[in-house]
């Protein structure tokens, strides 16, 4: 197992999810992960802080978000954007 340094360590914002999820009551997670075509197994990944190397599947969960990408992934100083 990978541990990440704190120099390493990347930033997803959960609340958009977290609320859409909410919203999107019973099978949230399952509703996203057809909206966004992003396996169910990625999504609780990236609701744990994973962020996807694919730039496509942060842009695509962003648009099914409703949120800019830069806001559900932002950036560590002196860091790259993709795990």
């Amino acid at each position: 197992m990978r541990v990440l340094s704190p120099q390493m360590k990347k930033q997803v914002n959960r609340a958009p999810i977290d609320e859409w999820i909410k919203n999107a009551y019973p099978n949230g997670l399952y509703k996203l992960s057809e909206a966004s075509n992003i396996p169910v197994n990625s999504l609780a990944k990236i609701r744990l802080g994973w962020v996807p190397k694919n730039p496509v599947k942060r842009t695509d969960l962003a648009v099914v978000l409703g949120v800019q990408e830069s806001e559900l992934f932002p950036a560590k100083a002196g860091s790259n954007r993709a795990s």
